[in-house]
């Protein structure tokens, strides 16, 4: 008679559940870190917007000597799915379906500045164009804004700065949003 070993191999429930855990303890260290890259690259997208509005805005007033907040008066194109959301005597307000871009001009005796942000309000970037005598702005005179509550927008906030006051921000109907954590970005 022939005797057949019965090897059985495999994992144990226990192993199985060793290895379960230390995936999860990785994926919570990664976690947090890949929403900051992709926050990061939002914000990149938002700020390259807004400093292109900000040089458009200054050839304008260059020209003119006097601001605008009609995109279409600027050289810039913006991209093509924006449309024009909210508009009133001192802004206008551009979005798609995740992006939003408002720009004010309040006159020659104001300031003047461009909001881009998402649509959903976590995370805003401003940029000044104009103190409030009516001169172009040259040093760095932008923020990062953050909700108080929102924990993910706070710390990508507070890679780009750390100084902040309490601030209002634009929301892409033309409302007006206080509560903003302004970080002055360096």
């Amino acid at each position: 008679m022939i005797k057949i070993k019965n090897s059985c191999k495999g994992f144990t429930l226990l192993e199985l559940l060793v290895v379960v855990l230390i995936i999860g303890i990785l994926a919570a260290i990664a976690l947090p870190k890949y929403q900051l890259a992709v926050d990061k690259a939002e914000f990149a997208k938002l700020k390259t917007i807004g400093a292109a509005i900000r040089h458009a805005y200054n050839d304008y007033f260059l020209v003119h000597n006097s601001g605008t907040q009609d995109f279409n008066n600027l050289s810039i194109v913006l991209p093509s799915d924006f449309t024009l959301s909210a508009s009133n005597g001192d802004f206008d307000c551009m979005s798609n379906s995740t992006t939003y871009c408002c720009m004010s001009n309040y006159g020659k005796d104001r300031y003047a500045a461009v909001l881009c942000g998402k649509k959903d309000l976590s995370f805003i970037y401003q940029e000044n164009f104009l103190d409030t005598n009516g001169n172009i702005i040259t040093s760095n005179s932008s923020y990062c804004k953050a909700k108080p509550e929102n924990k993910r927008a706070i710390r990508l906030c507070r890679t780009f700065g750390t100084d902040y006051v309490s601030g209002k921000a634009w929301a892409p109907n033309g409302s007006i949003v206080s509560g903003y954590l302004n970080y002055v970005i360096k």
